[in-house]
């Protein structure tokens, strides 16, 4: 109140809907996950060229798949794709980070659906950096036919070469236990060992393990006193763990 007794109206003594001061960080963050989900579709496009493709695939006769590992333009441009897509990808992590600030009560929703767009071109992704994927498809089998995969290698297995495993590790034993072995029969099982189709059910239940953490890591950090959507964030959303 002035001297003349005059009311000075602010946003908060005026009545009606309050403002909600984390709307513009919330809009900021979903900028960050476009990025990011822009940055996990060039790896998509970049993994054809420069990813694992088991030899039974039938994606390996396609011409278009064909020019992307085989020309040079295909070559570069795959590299580049995916390279440049990674490093898009890890900036958005940090830039959601960032721009969630205070991560107040809205930035959970904003880390869930940052990680569910970022996964869903990588759940399509032809494997790189590893193709251990193709050694469990191998593993499966062993068990179907009943083999002993703590005794034999997949080289024992008839064409295994076609799986798409690396020939270093066609003579080792398994290391995984007995559930990832069952796990492993039954992939092969579902798709009779077509390999494009084993990578995909594995990273399916691969998504399901990320699920459960998207489900309970913010609960279990609560209970140590950390801030769930921090913790999510930092393990799950993360591109590098």
């Amino acid at each position: 109140m002035t001297a003349g007794g005059s009311h000075l109206e602010t946003s908060e003594s005026r009545p009606g809907k309050p403002v909600d001061a984390s709307a513009p960080a919330k809009g900021r963050a979903y900028l960050a996950t476009i990025e990011g989900f822009i940055g996990a579709l060039m790896m998509f496009v970049g993994s054809i060229g420069t990813g694992w493709i088991a030899n039974g695939s039938p994606m390996i006769r396609q011409p278009v798949v064909i020019a992307l590992r085989t020309e040079g333009w295909g070559v570069a441009v795959s590299t580049v794709l995916l390279t440049a897509g990674a490093m898009l990808l890890m900036r958005s992590w940090l830039r959601l980070g960032q721009r969630l600030g205070d991560w107040g009560h809205s930035s959970l929703q904003s880390v869930v659906v940052a990680i569910s767009a970022w996964s869903l071109p990588l759940l399509f992704c032809v494997p790189v950096f590893s193709r251990d994927v193709y050694a469990y498809t191998g593993q499966g089998r062993l068990v179907q036919e009943g083999q002993n995969p703590y005794e034999v290698g997949i080289s024992t297995l008839n064409n295994w070469f076609a799986l798409g495993a690396d020939p270093a590790w066609a003579e080792n034993r398994t290391p995984y236990g007995p559930y990832f072995l069952w796990l492993a029969r039954g992939v092969v099982g579902l798709t009779g060992a077509q390999p494009d189709a084993s990578v995909l059910l594995f990273r399916l239940l691969a998504g399901m393990g990320v699920l459960l953490c998207v489900i309970y890591v913010p609960k279990l950090a609560e209970l140590h006193g950390i801030n769930g959507a921090r913790a999510l964030w930092i393990s799950v959303a993360n591109p590098c763990s």
